[in-house]
């Protein structure tokens, strides 16, 4: 109702059977009035998230247009089919 922040907080664990305990206690259960969704974090530390010549890293946009350019011509594109009419024939 106030639109506020609702909360945020990383928590790590040891061992990963601890974690997975805590996951299936606290998931989808009510926590001073609000709902816990757990989510599994990523490790943001050994991402493997590239870097361009000088060693600073990419945006997100220049890794998805690297990835489209890489996949271009990889597979058949129906919106590069034309047809060409020369003299009212279709060649």
């Amino acid at each position: 109702m106030t639109k506020g922040p609702k909360g945020l907080a990383f928590v790590t664990y040891d061992r990963p059977q601890d974690a997975l305990a805590a996951f299936g206690a606290l998931n989808g259960k009510p926590f001073q009035g609000r709902l816990l969704h757990i989510i599994g974090a990523v490790n943001r530390n050994n991402s493997t998230a590239t870097t361009d010549r000088a060693g600073t890293p990419k945006s997100l946009k220049e890794q998805r247009s690297e990835k489209r350019r890489a996949a271009a011509g990889k597979e058949f594109n129906w919106g590069m089919l034309y047809m060409n009419v020369s003299e009212g024939h279709i060649s």
